[in-house]
């Protein structure tokens, strides 16, 4: 019984940290491209 609980903890957690590292790596990549396009802007 005691596995089935670590078993759930862990697989809970995983997901939770693969869930948060997605938003994490959409965040990166939209703020990279907010500050590509000023650049592009300040160009002309």
């Amino acid at each position: 019984m005691r596995a089935n609980i670590l078993r759930t903890v862990l697989t809970t957690l995983g997901i939770i940290i693969g869930v948060a590292a997605v938003i994490a790596m959409v965040g990166v990549g939209s703020g990279a491209e907010q500050r590509i396009q000023g650049v592009i802007d300040t160009l002309g």
